[in-house]
C-alpha cells in the first residue's frame, strides 16, 4: 500500500472543493470560449467588404449601404454632417478603405471599435472649409466681359469688382450670398453653396437704360443729375445744315 498523507486525502475528498474546482474549470472554459469568439467575430468585421456605386448621393444612404451589406453599425451625434453630397465607386474593398476614400476632405472623422463605428465632426477642419475662396466671371447675355461689376457679400459691407477681364475673387463663408450690380443690368443674387468658379451672366435692364444720363465723367440715373440737362433728338439733328456736329449742338 502507498502511504498517503492524511491532509492529502482529507482535500481530494473534501465535496466543497471539488465542486470549486469544478466551478473554476467551466469559467476558464467560457472565458476562453467568448474571448475566441470575440477575435472570430472582429476578424470577419475587419475583413468585411461592401461593393457600392454611387454619384453625388446623400452620405447618410451610404452609410446605410455598408451597414446593410456588414454587421457594422454607424453611431454619431446631430452635429455631424451625414446631408452631405458624396460619390463612391468600388468593388469589394474593406470597410475601412472605403470609409477613408468617403470620408476623404470632409470634416467629419471615423474611429472603429468592434461592430461599431463612430462619426465624429472635426470642428477645426470644419469651420476651415466654411470659409471658401471664390472666384468667377461677370459677362452679359452676348457673352461679353463686365467691366467694374460689384460683388458685395450681402449683409456684410465686404466685397469687390470685376477687372478688365471680368474676373473677381473673394473670400466669403458657405450660405453666403453674393450681389452683384452694374448699371443699365438687373442686379442678381447667387448663394455659395460649394468653391466652384462662377459664371454670372447679368441682363439688361431696359427700363432702367432710358434713365441713364452719359456725363462728362461717367454715367447717372437722370434722378441723380442736378445741373441743367437737355434731350437731343439725332433725327432734328440731321436736318440742321452746319459743317460740325457742336454747331447742331
Amino acid at each position: 500500500m502507498k502511504n498517503i498523507p492524511l491532509p492529502d486525502l482529507y482535500y481530494l475528498e473534501n465535496p466543497d472543493l471539488k465542486q470549486l474546482f469544478r466551478i473554476m474549470r467551466i469559467s476558464i472554459f467560457l472565458l476562453f470560449f467568448c474571448l475566441f469568439s470575440l477575435m472570430a467575430e472582429n476578424s470577419h468585421s475587419q475583413n468585411a467588404r461592401v461593393t457600392i456605386n454611387r454619384s453625388d448621393a446623400p452620405l447618410e444612404s451610404i452609410l446605410n449601404e455598408i451597414e446593410s451589406q456588414t454587421d457594422y453599425l454607424f453611431i454619431y451625434k446631430e452635429d455631424v454632417n451625414v446631408k452631405m453630397r458624396k460619390s463612391i465607386h468600388v468593388s469589394s474593398k474593406p470597410v475601412a478603405e472605403v470609409l477613408s476614400i468617403l470620408l476623404a476632405e470632409s470634416s467629419v472623422a471615423y474611429k472603429m471599435a468592434g461592430n461599431h463605428i463612430i462619426l465624429t465632426r472635426n470642428a477645426a477642419l470644419a469651420a476651415q472649409q466654411q470659409k471658401l475662396g471664390i472666384a468667377g466671371t461677370v459677362t452679359d447675355a452676348s457673352g461679353e466681359v463686365l467691366i467694374g461689376v460689384s460683388v458685395l457679400i450681402k449683409g456684410s459691407g465686404q466685397g469687390t469688382v470685376t477687372d478688365l477681364d471680368g474676373n473677381f475673387s473673394l473670400a466669403a463663408n458657405m450660405g453666403d450670398i453674393l450681389q452683384f450690380s452694374y448699371t443699365g443690368y438687373i442686379p442678381q443674387e447667387i448663394k455659395l453653396k460649394d468653391n466652384h468658379s462662377l459664371s454670372i451672366v447679368l441682363k439688361e435692364d431696359v427700363k432702367s437704360l432710358d434713365e441713364v444720363v452719359v456725363v462728362a465723367y461717367g454715367t447717372q440715373t437722370k434722378r441723380a443729375v442736378t445741373g441743367a440737362m437737355e434731350t437731343l433728338d439725332f433725327d432734328k439733328l440731321s436736318d440742321v445744315p452746319v459743317a460740325q456736329f457742336t454747331q447742331k449742338m
